[in-house]
């Protein structure tokens, strides 16, 4: 099935009509981060919501699933210099587990962060704030075909509602690329690591997302991304997704994504950016 619709898609890129992208530069919707950063001197909000669902497995107490939405995703970007921004992140999310073994879910032995998990019915449920971030992007280098970033961040502890409470202050670091094939064809890749905030768990991850113009407002993309954790082990994912151009400084995101590796999961997001300082005119 996942093949299919990976050919399906790469089709679709192939015999889309030929123009160039958008003015506004975003982080969103894809995994890979935008190597360069807001004007000097500008505004950026980036917000969105996501819902997806996917089974996990727990030691002991058999399979679930986990349902989770998260109804306010957002960035927010500050532009310092012409080659600095710094950035505020926060979401806000619920999450739905439910017992894959029996009709109705168990009342199991959870551990301290499962009891956060309140009984409703069938589902335990339970949500709030994830832990917010701070840090800095910055524009290593900037050339007409290529551009090199960095981005630093510090997840903190005491931001985060009780149930996604982590231990102690969790940093995270990435490296994004991209290459301006044409003036249809983008090729961005980044490399990240970040530590969880709870043990010595550590995350790398890589992602390659190719975009391509579709019109003088709209472009795609293709993107597969994974992660790599110290205690948890590897996990695949490929998500899609399309932007719209409404006006130079204004931009609506869709996306879709499924993991590929492991236990089904799959996800659906949707959101919007605007800056404040670009030109507002079509």
């Amino acid at each position: 099935m996942y093949v299919s619709r990976l050919k399906q898609l790469f089709l679709f890129l192939l015999v889309s009509p030929i123009t160039v992208l958008a003015q506004i530069q975003t982080d969103r919707p894809d995994q890979t981060e935008s190597p360069n950063v807001v004007p000097k001197g500008s505004f950026q909000i980036e917000t969105g919501a996501m819902y997806g669902n996917e089974i996990v497995k727990r030691y002991r107490f058999g399979v679930f699933r986990n349902y989770t939405s998260i109804f306010n995703t957002t960035l927010l970007r500050f532009g310092v210099t012409d080659k600095m921004e710094f950035r505020l992140n926060w979401n806000y999310s619920e999450i739905k587990q439910r017992s894959e073994d029996d009709e109705k879910t168990k009342i199991l032995p959870f551990d301290s962060a499962d009891a956060l998990l309140k009984e409703r019915g069938k589902y335990y449920l339970g949500g709030g704030f994830t832990p917010f971030f701070i840090g800095i992007k910055y524009n290593i280098l900037k050339k007409e075909k290529i551009s090199l970033g960095f981005l630093g961040h510090i997840y903190l502890p005491f931001t985060a509602s009780k149930i996604y409470r982590i231990d102690h202050l969790a940093p995270e670091f990435k490296i994004p690329f991209s290459l301006k094939v044409n003036d249809i064809w983008t090729i961005s890749t980044q490399y990240s690591m970040s530590w969880t905030g709870t043990g010595n768990a550590l995350n790398m991850g890589y992602t390659c997302s190719v975009g391509r113009s579709l019109g003088d407002k709209l472009g795609c993309f293709v993107e597969p991304y994974g992660f790599f954790n110290n205690e948890e082990g590897k996990e695949h994912w490929f998500n899609y997704g399309f932007t719209c151009l409404l006006q130079d400084n204004l931009q609506l995101d869709l996306t879709s994504g499924f993991r590929y590796t492991g236990f089904s999961a799959q996800f659906i997001s949707g959101g919007i950016s605007y800056n404040l300082l670009l030109n507002s005119g079509n």
